[in-house]
């Protein structure tokens, strides 16, 4: 199959509106048969995706100049293959970086490795993350000192997540991940902990145990509460999650979340639909904040277009997280994410239908209010995702 026609002609800009974003951009650009990434940013701006910074998983000079060219800012990576060259050749990490310079006004924010304790890795990355993260830090403090520094984590870095009160940093990694986030900590104050969190991945695992709406974070009937806080989206329960365990720690840092999204193919749950609702709801959040976090959230959608090539060990759906198609058609109408319009007036909706249904509701729910019954929660792991209760509140 071949993509190459689709970017023949160069797209115009529409003049954007005021919606800010953040979001993943796989530079796949060696492939003649993907779209450009000139084309792909000029596309996210004609449908209102005005995304002030771009987090690439590469160094690809040539998307920085396309990121450079529109004025915005980038995150650019060093990937995990790359942490043994860091350790054991300071040459050529000074090397890496002085090709950076030209752009040192374009970068925020320089990533070392991607989801590199992950358990899929057997622990080949985790001894080397310290030592790569110090180096990275120092050459980057010489020679361009006001870029950020961080390390993309995955969510499973964390332990008993539910609920958001009794979240840590699990046992076996704990160390590493103090030591890593204690030099991200010292190199700026404003070098943010970020954590990858997929709400989707918890939900497939558990659609037994999570409702569907739950996990969009779309007026579904069920919340959790935890002491004084009330949850009402899965997103907010692993953000909070996080947090909490990050400040057991005493780090008092910004949490970014690096990667969340909602693939639309080849899973369960996996659909248009449910895709442009969690971005829709994603943005609410984003504005919102959680109920441990209230105010903006910097949290990088994942991602902008899909990506055909990926190998599918994970699942088919890791094709098709994009908001674009790689024809670089839209999936959601732009109405979906850009306006809280359809968000209020599905709640308006709703609260009619309520309304309608009290009178029912009461014949049936009346008779319970005098029994009450013990609700337990038991635990359970969720693939290294996250751990729910085998009830939830409604």
């Amino acid at each position: 199959m071949s993509y190459y026609n689709y970017d023949y002609h160069d797209l115009k800009i529409n003049e954007p509106k005021e919606y800010n974003c953040f979001i993943n951009l796989n530079s796949q650009w060696w492939n003649k048969n993907v779209p450009s990434s000139r084309n792909v940013i000029k596309k996210l701006l004609n449908i209102n995706y005005n995304c002030s910074v771009y987090k690439l998983f590469t160094r690809d000079l040539e998307v920085l100049g396309n990121i450079k060219l529109f004025n915005k800012k980038a995150i650019v990576a060093f990937n995990n293959w790359e942490l043994i060259k860091i350790i054991s050749n300071y040459n050529w990490v000074e090397n890496e970086i002085l090709k950076l310079i030209d752009y040192k006004d374009t970068i925020e924010c320089v990533a070392v490795g991607n989801e590199p304790l992950g358990v899929w890795y057997n622990n080949e990355f985790t001894p080397l993350l310290v030592n790569a993260t110090k180096i990275i830090s120092h050459i980057i403090k010489i020679n361009m000192p006001n870029v950020q520094i961080t390390v993309p984590f995955n969510f499973a870095i964390f332990d008993n997540t539910y609920p958001p009160s009794n979240s840590v940093i699990r046992l076996s990694l704990r160390n590493v991940v103090i030591e890593t986030l204690n030099i991200i900590k010292n190199h700026s104050k404003n070098s943010p902990v970020m954590v990858n969190i997929y709400p989707y991945l918890t939900y497939k695992q558990n659609t037994d145990l999570i409702d569907i709406n739950f996990a969009l974070g779309k007026n579904s009937p069920f919340y959790i509460r935890d002491g004084e806080y009330l949850y009402k989206s899965l997103f907010s329960v692993m953000y909070d999650s996080a947090l909490v365990a990050i400040k057991k720690e005493g780090f008092d840092m910004d949490l970014v979340i690096g990667e969340v999204g909602w693939p639309d193919k080849e899973g369960i749950g996996a659909n248009t639909e449910n895709h442009c609702n969690a971005l829709e709801q994603l943005k609410i959040e984003q504005t919102t904040g959680t109920p441990r976090q209230p105010g903006p959230l910097q949290l990088y959608l994942f991602e902008a277009i899909d990506e055909p090539w990926k190998e599918i060990g994970p699942g088919l759906t890791e094709r098709h997280w994009g908001i674009l198609r790689i024809d670089l058609s839209y999936k959601c109408d732009s109405s979906v994410i850009l306006s809280n319009s359809n968000y209020y007036q599905n709640n308006n909706n709703s609260i009619l239908w309520l309304l309608l249904l009290i009178p029912g509701l009461l014949i049936i729910v009346l008779p319970m209010i005098f029994k009450k019954k013990k609700k337990i929660y038991k635990r359970v792991s969720f693939n290294n995702y996250m751990s729910i209760p085998n009830t939830v509140q409604s």
